[in-house]
């Protein structure tokens, strides 16, 4: 929902008549109407739920987040679903531990945590710190010009782009509870991203690279973060508007289609947002100097360009360890709606590692059990994966002994099953 707010035009822009007649033949000068996008108004019922839901999911989560506009927002989201949002709050608030970026500076963290910063660097998009609103929506900046997805996975495995999608929608959120403690407001999010230098035939085949990684990020976005980031406006749209809507049928589900709105002129976001909200470089005010950004009118990094030698080694992992590289594989074949657990007895202070590759969308964890199974705690999150340009890697450090469980699950409703390639293994 847009708040119309018309912004009155100076006296000299008004048409009149000289003398100050009107006369019946005249045409008004029609000028466009600026309409500052503000979120949509929690209604009695979203409020009634959010104390619903503080009373009862309040404990699991921190105390930060443990407010009124937070908890109106999982209940919109879920249409006061409470089994619904507990299991999804639990799984997010285990992704921030598991990976380290609950309650540290989160700006910082993205900086130097492995995982974002060769995630981020890739990728042209405005400062972590999240410090520039319109308003009571905070303004994100992307640019898809010198960004070639399908490039970008040959260096990196799809779960890094993914557990980074995480954190900085993490950070987003930070923000919006920061704005609304100061204001009494409820805030939002809005992402403004740039097409300029997209291939739009990337997109068209939902089974390409671009396609699947663009799904699994709206998967997170539809599944936790839906009521933060309220609209995505597209500028420079590279082809014909009903192709452009074919391709995000693909991507995102009907509910998330409605956040997102084509500018077919960049200028037009100034319809939409505070110019100070706005990079230079669209016709706004907004500049960066603080040395993130270049040029500094735009407001975005420069993305690492992946040439050759940035194309992800999947060897390098297993020779830290003294290994000649990758380890044999097996190969299982995981039903729907069954999973698959390669079991590990490791000792404190051990290393865990997988590798493995999939046809299909597996849902991928590691649990820990001190008990041979009868309790289990997630010690890495569980994301929705399938395999791009290289494979999923990754390890842990096993804090205590036990069993560690590699878990694959098929959570789709396909009657093919997923075959899995996989090799698991404790140093």
């Amino acid at each position: 929902m847009e708040n119309r707010n018309p912004r009155s035009l100076p006296p000299a822009s008004r048409p009149t008549d000289a003398g100050g007649d009107r006369t019946t033949t005249q045409k008004r000068i029609e000028m466009p109407e600026i309409e500052r996008f503000a979120p949509t108004p929690f209604t009695a019922q979203d409020l009634r739920g959010a104390k619903t839901l503080q009373e009862k999911l309040g404990s699991k989560v921190p105390a930060d987040f443990n407010t009124e506009f937070f908890w109106a927002r999982w209940f919109r989201a879920y249409n006061g679903d409470i089994a619904g949002i507990e299991k999804k709050i639990d799984e997010y608030m285990t992704h921030r531990r598991n990976m380290g970026y609950d309650g540290v500076d989160i700006a910082k963290f993205l900086h130097a945590h492995p995982i974002a910063k060769a995630t981020f660097e890739r990728f042209a998009i405005s400062r972590h710190e999240n410090d520039v609103f319109s308003g009571d929506v905070m303004v994100f900046l992307q640019k898809m010009d010198g960004v070639e997805l399908k490039e970008i996975m040959k260096a990196i495995p799809l779960s890094n782009v993914l557990h980074s999608y995480y954190v900085l929608q993490d950070g987003w959120q930070r923000a919006m509870l920061a704005h609304e403690q100061k204001t009494g407001r409820p805030a939002g999010v809005v992402s403004v991203l740039d097409l300029k230098g997209l291939n739009l035939a990337d997109f068209i085949n939902p089974l390409s690279t671009s396609a699947k990684l663009a799904r699994l990020v709206v998967k997170i976005w539809s599944e936790f973060f839906s009521e933060n980031l309220i609209r995505l406006y597209l500028l420079n749209p590279p082809g014909i508007l009903s192709v452009i809507w074919q391709c995000a049928k693909f991507i995102m589900d009907k509910r998330t289609q409605s956040r997102v709105v084509i500018l077919q002129k960049p200028e037009d976001i100034l319809l939409h947002l505070d110019k100070e909200a706005v990079p230079v470089e669209l016709g706004g005010l907004r500049i960066d100097e603080s040395g993130f950004s270049h040029p500094p009118e735009s407001c975005c990094n420069p993305p690492k360009p992946v040439t050759n030698g940035c194309h992800y080694d999947q060897d390098k992992m297993f020779k830290e360890i003294n290994l000649q590289g990758v380890p044999d594989l097996k190969t299982v074949s995981v039903k729907s709606k069954h999973k698959h657990d390669v079991t590990k007895e490791c000792k404190e202070g051990q290393h865990l590692l997988w590798h493995f590759t999939i046809n299909g969308d597996i849902d991928f964890e590691i649990v820990y059990s001190a008990d041979g199974g009868k309790t289990e705690e997630s010690v890495w999150p569980r994301i929705t994966l399938t395999s791009l340009k290289a494979p999923e890697q990754g390890k842990i450090v096993c804090k205590r002994t036990g069993q560690y469980h590699a878990r694959f699950t098929n959570s789709t409703g396909g009657w093919i099953p997923v075959k899995l390639h996989y090799g698991v293994v404790v140093r």
